[in-house]
């Protein structure tokens, strides 16, 4: 529904809408519908410095140069459960801010258009965190979060600590090479699903760490991961000279951390909880016959995966960036990578 379409909705009509995705639109027109619960709103024309009392409301989606501070936001949406918004201006705050405490959020997607790094999340918290999308750089291909993961100085940003119960990350664009993911996935082990469509740089070794082996002494990573899903834009990272080398075996790589965590693998005290592979990329010539159109699948493999999906996939540039609706979310079971590029929030 377009600006005016929403304004000749009569007032006492208002009253009755709970869910709402509006474009072009200024914010003060759209408060009179009071019991609105879910709203998506494109395009809009305001920057806020602060975002208006709406304590009803349990989902948003804010896109397109909405400067509504996040904090604002949390601190007048008492009942958010999930929040996608944008973030054009890292804002630097006075150790004298107030905490922020958002009780109920329990999804996150957070898309930086503007370098920012884990202090941007000081002094709020996540009580009921289970999932969290943070996405950099939306259409420029430049990493803009830096994790600091091995910055001493970072480690007492709260933040950090919050990450233990997530059970869904997905990372696009982060300035994060595999080392540094590798250490952020130690703060996480709830983590059902994991999606990166990150430049890992050492993809090898990151899944080399990935592989179940009870034998070894070393914390087993994401010992309840159920789904993960590898993008990889070839056209971006083959700039470097080592990434063909990188990517040469890495479906190999791929299958032994599901064979690793497969069901019929891990009788007794595995870790048998893996559902689901997918290694995506970028349609590129050179690359796709490096990476190849399927997996290694032996019969032997095959037996020992069992009912354990393993996929490559590869995409076309225009479904990058698409939007995904809080009606169409069906669209993801045909383009899983949707939910890494679009503003993706479930019913």
């Amino acid at each position: 529904m377009d600006s005016s379409a929403f304004l000749s909705v009569p007032t006492d009509r208002m009253h009755n809408l709970e869910c709402l995705e509006l474009t072009n639109l200024s914010f003060d027109t759209f408060y009179a519908a009071d019991n609105i619960r879910k709203m998506t709103v494109l395009h809009v024309h305001d920057e806020m410095s602060s975002f208006s009392y709406w304590p009803q409301l349990t989902h948003l989606i804010l896109t397109r140069h909405v400067c509504a501070p996040i904090r604002s936001i949390l601190n007048n949406c008492p009942n958010l459960q999930q929040l996608s918004t944008v973030v054009e201006n890292n804002i630097t705050l006075q150790d004298s801010v107030a905490i922020t405490t958002a009780h109920h959020l329990t999804y996150l997607s957070v898309t930086f258009n503007c370098h920012s790094n884990p202090s941007f999340f000081r002094d709020i918290y996540f009580p009921a965190l289970t999932s969290l999308r943070i996405h950099c750089g939306l259409g420029n291909r430049f990493a803009s979060f830096a994790w600091n993961i091995f910055d001493q100085s970072f480690h007492d940003v709260q933040f950090f600590s919050q990450l233990h119960q997530l059970q869904t990350l997905i990372l696009a664009y982060s300035d994060m090479d595999g080392d540094a993911l590798l250490e952020l996935l130690r703060l996480t082990p709830k983590l059902l699903r994991l999606v990166i469509d990150s430049d890992l740089k050492t993809y090898r070794s990151f899944l080399t760490n990935l592989v179940y082996n009870p034998d070894e002494a070393r914390i087993q990573l994401i010992p309840m991961l159920e789904d993960l899903t590898i993008c990889i834009d070839t056209c971006y990272a083959s700039r470097r000279l080592e990434f063909e080398e990188e990517v040469k075996d890495i479906g190999l790589a791929l299958v032994q951390v599901a064979i690793s965590r497969a069901v019929s693998t891990s009788p007794g005290g595995g870790i048998g909880h893996l559902r689901k592979v997918l290694l995506c990329y970028e349609e590129y010539q050179h690359f796709t016959e490096i990476i190849g159109t399927s997996l290694p699948m032996s019969p032997a493999t095959m037996a020992a995966l069992g009912d354990l999906e393993c996929k490559v996939r590869r995409f076309g540039g225009g479904q990058r960036y698409r939007f995904v609706s809080l009606r169409n979310s069906s669209q993801l079971s045909q383009h899983p990578r949707l939910i890494i590029k679009g503003y993706y929030i479930s019913k």
